[in-house]
């Protein structure tokens, strides 16, 4: 058979086949976006939740070491904290609108929120002072929660308890 035979006995495909070809092609398609679109979200879902985590840690680690450095806690309220530093310098610490100021500085500009607590009178008096400090970041959907308890003897602070949640 010849070269000019061949060509002359070739049939094209069918209407039938090429509609199957599109169908099978739309369908794998259509899998190949959905399980892309289905990973973006859940990698930007893990990105938002990683980064409050650390912003969260991140704050409270600020946070518990200046309360550690302090040379006294000069006033506690819900949402403010005012340190005396070792020079004698006022120190104070806010969160207002979802953001944790220190000083003149935004630490962190996600949503937060923050409680501090002062408590005395350890049972056995060693330890006049305690202070809880709560530090809470909100995401799209979910909440982390840092936790730290701070014991202040005469000469600064120790750290007694510090969870994270």
């Amino acid at each position: 058979m010849t070269v000019k035979a061949f060509l002359k006995n070739q049939r094209g495909f069918t209407i039938q086949e090429i509609l199957t070809v599109l169908l099978v092609s739309s369908l794998l398609l259509g899998f190949c976006y959905s399980l892309f679109s289905f990973t973006h979200k859940l990698l930007t879902a893990w990105q938002q939740r990683t980064e409050m985590h650390s912003f969260v840690d991140h704050a409270m680690n600020i946070l518990v070491l200046d309360v550690e450095r302090a040379k006294d806690i000069l006033n506690i309220t819900d949402s403010t904290l005012t340190l005396v530093k070792n020079d004698d310098q006022l120190l104070l610490y806010r969160f207002s609108k979802g953001r944790m100021i220190r000083g003149k500085d935004t630490i962190s500009a996600i949503d937060m929120s923050a409680s501090f607590e002062r408590g005395s009178g350890v049972p056995n008096s060693l330890f006049p002072t305690y202070v809880v400090i709560t530090i809470e970041g909100k995401s799209n959907s979910e909440t982390y929660r840092a936790e730290a308890d701070l014991v202040i003897p005469q000469s600064g602070a120790e750290t007694f308890k510090r969870s994270m949640q």
